[in-house]
């Protein structure tokens, strides 16, 4: 399921909060493209199976996070 996610909304797993399981289910899910189909028309198809079958609601946030940058010391890069 955690991956079907990321798919669907284009987002990357430390995004995603939820319960446990999401991480360990399973499903089968067999459907069809239609020919010529684009990439954002797939994600929107994937989104629209998980809240109709699955009865998916999700809820956005903006979160603050702590982030890192990684600079060249003043003496420059070693060789």
């Amino acid at each position: 399921m955690w991956n079907i996610l990321q798919a669907s909304y284009g987002i990357r797993s430390y995004q995603i909060t939820g319960p446990a399981w999401l991480h360990d289910a399973r499903f089968d899910i067999s459907a069809k493209i239609p020919e010529g189909a684009t990439r954002e028309q797939f994600k929107l198809m994937l989104q629209n199976l998980l809240e109709d079958r699955f009865k998916l609601a999700i809820h956005r946030e903006k979160k603050e996070m702590a982030i890192y940058e990684l600079v060249v010391a003043s003496g420059g890069f070693p060789s």
